[in-house]
């Protein structure tokens, strides 16, 4: 990242060319990856909804984060390059939230109070209250549902990311629209559906005994992955090609494959 910032910066002054620099702190939507905390905790309240009995383990609680949400954030990117001049912008929302901070505006959107006992890795999130509609919930009442597992911990950790955006505001007449208790709703109810297209696939395909062969284009997603894991002990015959067995973006290819595989169901 600082060769990029540099050398963009280089040849800006060297070479007169229109090149900017935008310095974007924390943006997150329903696409970030599953490996990272906003997901992961997102994913595991989505999965409690849906009947799971696993709590939810992270690293430190306390670490606060600049989280915007990525649509804002590329709206700034995109005013940047409208911008008469090539210049360098910091984008943040310019307010912190800890990790323990997100995991309760999730718990809060899904109708769960949490109840926090210990500190440090001893750290242990109790649901306190229900006030929610899923008939899985009221069985987390006085259970620990988020707990502390130092492997999570980085040995390099940043405790604290703050940005300031004052200059992009000035100049780009940037703001962010999209609150933090937005964005974790958008979060949580897009894994939420997405758990619950699985969930139905799944009872489909109980009822269907003609259901052989699968496709799933999706493979590393979060239905399709959860689909796979769920059914490649069963008798099913599961089809997950990759981009130079088929091109997703070519239709010939796709026709190809799908006349060749026939499969009886696509994910």
């Amino acid at each position: 990242k600082m060769y990029g910032h540099w050398i963009t910066k280089n040849y800006r002054e060297a070479y007169g060319i229109f090149a900017s620099n935008g310095i974007s702190f924390n943006h997150e939507s329903p696409r970030r990856g599953e490996t990272f905390v906003t997901r992961k905790i997102t994913r595991a309240f989505a999965n409690i909804i849906q009947g799971s009995k696993l709590p939810l383990y992270l690293g430190n609680l306390s670490a606060k984060r600049d989280w915007g949400h990525a649509k804002d954030y590329v709206e700034a990117q995109w005013l940047i390059l409208q911008h008469s001049n090539p210049d360098d912008f910091v984008i943040a929302t310019g307010v912190q939230y800890s990790v323990k901070d997100f995991v309760n505006s999730v718990a809060r959107h899904i109708g769960m109070r949490i109840k926090w006992v210990g500190e440090g890795v001893n750290e242990v999130g109790f649901v306190n209250a229900i006030n929610g509609q899923s008939e899985y919930l009221s069985d987390w009442i006085g259970k620990p549902i988020v707990k502390v597992d130092e492997r999570y911990f980085r040995p390099a950790e940043v405790d604290t990311l703050l940005g300031d955006s004052s200059k992009a505001k000035k100049i780009l007449g940037w703001q962010p629209k999209i609150s933090f208790d937005q964005l974790v709703a958008e979060m949580v109810d897009s894994d939420i559906k997405d758990l619950k297209w699985f969930k139905i696939m799944i009872n489909v395909m109980k009822d269907d005994q003609n259901i052989k062969k699968i496709l799933i284009t999706g493979g590393s997603g979060m239905v399709g992955r959860n689909f796979f894991e769920h059914n490649k002990s069963k008798n099913y015959s599961i089809l997950n090609p990759n981009r130079t067995e088929m091109n997703l973006l070519n239709f010939q290819e796709v026709d190809n494959y799908l006349l060749k595989n026939k499969p009886d169901i696509i994910i």
